[in-house]
């Protein structure tokens, strides 16, 4: 009965799908094409890759770039979106949250990603 569990046991972690951690970078600018841009270094996602590309959902703390009256340029802001990766490059659509207006705002950009 021993032998029989370690054989089933060893049957089913080869069946197991692999998962792996690592660590990358990557810089992101956003537009939303009204004169509002997103700066991004990094943040959490989950990926799907395949060879060097992926697709995936990011969360995207970011800062928002913006020439408005009594409202400093730089101003963090938190966003999630769909990121396309292709080698080094990276495209993205998000969504970012302006609290002053109460509003989701879309955006899009490119990026540059450090580690394949």
């Amino acid at each position: 009965m021993g032998i029989m569990v370690y054989i089933e046991s060893f049957a089913q972690e080869k069946l197991r799908p692999t998962m792996n951690w690592n660590i990358a970078g990557q810089v992101l600018i956003l537009t939303d094409f009204r004169g509002i841009g997103y700066l991004n270094i990094g943040g959490p996602n989950i990926r799907f890759i395949k060879n060097k590309n992926y697709v995936g959902l990011s969360f995207l703390p970011s800062f928002r770039l913006a020439n408005e009256v009594n409202k400093p340029f730089f101003t963090p802001t938190t966003g999630f979106g769909l990121e396309l990766g292709i080698k080094h490059i990276v495209f993205t659509s998000a969504f970012f949250y302006n609290s002053s207006a109460i509003k989701w705002k879309s955006a899009s950009g490119i990026g540059y990603r450090f580690k394949i």
